[in-house]
C-alpha cells in the first residue's frame, strides 16, 4: 500500500485545482468590495461566499493529499526529513516572498485593501498568516505530521486521529494557536486526497455522487444565515464541504478527457501564480480607480476580476524568461537544466 498504481498525467486534478482557484480569486475580490464600501452587502452575495467557503479551500488540500500520496513516499526518518525540507523550499520561498509583498500592500494602501493586518510582519510570517498564503503554512505543517499511506492499520489510526482532530478543532486550546487550529481543520481533507488516491476506481463516474452533490444548493439555501451550535456548525462545514468538494471533482473527471492538452498545461502553469498574485492585483486595481475617482461597482467588478486573472498570468509569463525572477515562484526552477522543463513547472 506504498503508493498509487495510477497514470503519470491526471488532468482532472488541473481543472480542479483551477476551479477552487477562480473561486478563491471571487470570495476575496467580492469579500474587498464589500468592505471597501464599493459594493452592498446582499443575501445573495452572504450565500455565495458562506457556500463557495466551505469547499473550495477543501479542494486544494485534496489535491495536495492526492498528489502527496500518489508522488512520494515517506515512512521512515530519512524520507521525513528529505520531505520536509523539499516542502519548506518549495513552499516556504513564495510563502515568505508573497507575504511580504502583500503586507507591505495593506500598510501603504491601508483602508483600499481587503483589510488592514494588525500583526507585525515578523508575528504574521511565522504565527498569523494572512490570507490567501496561510494555505501554503498550514500545507506545510500538514506535510511535517503526515506520514504517506503504507498499510490498513495505519491508515485506520490515522484517520481516526484526523476525524477526531476535525470535531475538536473549535476548541480553545486549539483556537488559540493558529497552527494547531489548522491542522485539526485541514488534515481530514489532506488525508481524505491521500484515501482518494487509493480507493478512486477507473470505471465511468457514477451518476449518484453528481445527484448527491445537488443537495448542497438547498442545504446552503438553509443554512447560510443560521446561528449554529459549534457540534451542529463541524458536521455542517463537514457535510457541505464534501458535497461541494464532490461536485467539482465529479465534473473535472467527466470532462477531462474533453479539455484540450494545451488548455490543462495552461491550468497547471498558471493556478499557483494566479493563487499568489490575485489579492495584490486586486489592491492595486482598486487603488488605482478610486484614485481616479471610480466608485461604479460595475467597472470595479470588470476591471478587479478581469486583472485579478490576467494581469498574474501576464507577470509569470515574464518572470519565467529569468529563472531568478521564477524561483519567488518555483524555487525548483534553478535546478532545471533547459526552458522547457521549466515552462512544465
Amino acid at each position: 500500500m506504498e503508493t498509487c498504481n495510477l497514470k503519470k498525467e491526471e488532468p482532472w486534478i488541473d481543472i480542479v485545482k483551477w476551479i477552487a482557484c477562480m473561486l478563491v480569486l471571487l470570495g476575496h475580490f467580492f469579500q474587498s468590495m464589500v468592505k471597501s464600501g464599493i459594493m452592498q452587502q446582499t443575501a445573495l452575495y452572504d450565500w455565495f461566499e458562506h457556500t463557495i467557503y466551505l469547499f473550495h479551500v477543501p479542494l486544494f488540500f485534496i489535491c495536495s493529499g492526492y498528489l502527496y500520496q500518489h508522488h512520494s513516499v515517506v515512512n521512515n526518518f530519512r524520507q521525513w526529513g528529505n520531505n520536509v525540507l523539499k516542502k519548506l523550499w518549495v513552499l516556504g520561498v513564495p510563502y515568505f516572498a508573497f507575504t511580504i509583498v502583500s503586507y507591505l500592500m495593506k500598510v501603504i494602501f491601508q483602508g483600499e485593501v481587503n483589510a488592514v493586518n494588525e500583526n507585525s510582519l515578523v508575528t504574521t510570517l511565522l504565527f498569523q498568516p494572512m490570507s490567501p498564503y496561510w494555505y501554503l503554512y498550514i500545507l506545510f505543517f500538514l506535510f511535517l505530521i503526515t506520514p504517506t499511506l503504507r498499510n490498513k492499520k495505519q491508515t485506520i489510526w490515522i484517520t481516526i486521529i484526523a476525524i477526531c482532530c476535525f470535531f475538536f478543532q473549535k476548541i480553545k486550546v486549539l483556537k488559540d494557536i493558529y497552527v494547531l487550529q489548522g491542522i485539526a481543520k485541514w488534515e481530514l481533507w489532506f488525508l481524505g486526497g491521500m484515501l482518494f488516491c487509493f480507493f478512486r476506481k477507473k470505471e465511468k463516474q457514477k451518476m449518484k455522487y453528481v445527484l448527491i452533490s445537488v443537495l448542497l444548493i438547498p442545504m446552503t439555501l438553509l443554512g447560510y444565515n443560521k446561528v449554529m451550535s459549534t457540534t451542529v456548525c463541524v458536521i455542517y462545514e463537514l457535510i457541505g464541504g464534501m458535497l461541494g468538494c464532490m461536485a467539482i471533482i465529479c465534473f473535472s473527471l467527466k470532462i477531462q478527457e474533453r479539455i484540450p492538452k494545451k488548455l490543462i498545461l495552461f491550468s497547471r502553469r498558471n493556478t499557483l501564480p494566479v493563487f499568489l498574485m490575485h489579492t495584490i492585483f486586486a489592491a492595486g486595481i482598486r487603488s488605482i480607480l478610486l484614485k481616479l475617482g471610480v466608485t461604479s461597482a460595475a467597472l470595479h467588478i470588470a476591471f478587479g476580476i478581469s486583472g485579478s486573472l490576467i494581469l498574474p498570468i501576464i507577470a509569470v509569463a515574464i518572470m519565467r524568461k529569468s529563472k531568478w525572477m521564477y524561483f519567488w515562484i518555483q524555487p525548483d526552477c534553478l535546478f532545471v537544466k533547459n526552458k522547457k522543463e521549466t515552462d512544465e513547472l
